[in-house]
């Protein structure tokens, strides 16, 4: 919609433009910014996670990045074939290690899913809330 939009008229009183939800078409990034002079910037959060990566107001962009994990937020990758965590460059499924976090559960991670023990099971296996979603490291 974004791209199909009239953009001449500019942003109005936005200051900044944040992407969520799907990876953003690099040509849309690049209307928006020579339309209206804004850097669009990405992240990554769930309906039980809210915002878990992004790219910050002081972060350099790396094309196609959704950026770092937000501070409190202890965000791993873990093989879905043996379990292990990716350490270094690679890729895996994004999780909340709950073990890296002493064990507690982050703040922005949900409580559970009501009525339904044995999907808060699934989503919590091994010590990480598993997201589904596949991010890397490069």
């Amino acid at each position: 919609m974004l791209i199909n939009a009239h953009l001449a008229g500019g942003p109005g009183r936005l200051r900044e433009a944040i992407a969520a939800g799907e990876p953003f078409n690099p040509e849309v990034i690049s209307e928006v910014e020579k339309h209206w002079g804004l850097t669009v910037r990405s992240g990554f959060g769930q309906t039980e996670t809210t915002a878990a990566i992004a790219n910050g107001p002081c972060q350099p962009l790396k094309s196609g990045s959704m950026g770092r994990p937000l501070p409190g937020v202890p965000v791993v990758l873990v093989d879905p074939m043996s379990g292990s965590l990716i350490d270094g460059v690679g890729e895996g499924e994004i999780c909340l290690g709950l073990k890296g976090n002493h064990g507690r559960r982050p703040l922005n991670l949900m409580t559970g899913y009501q009525g339904d023990p044995s999907r808060d099971a699934a989503a919590m296996a091994s010590g990480y809330y598993h997201t589904g979603d596949v991010g890397g490291t490069r």
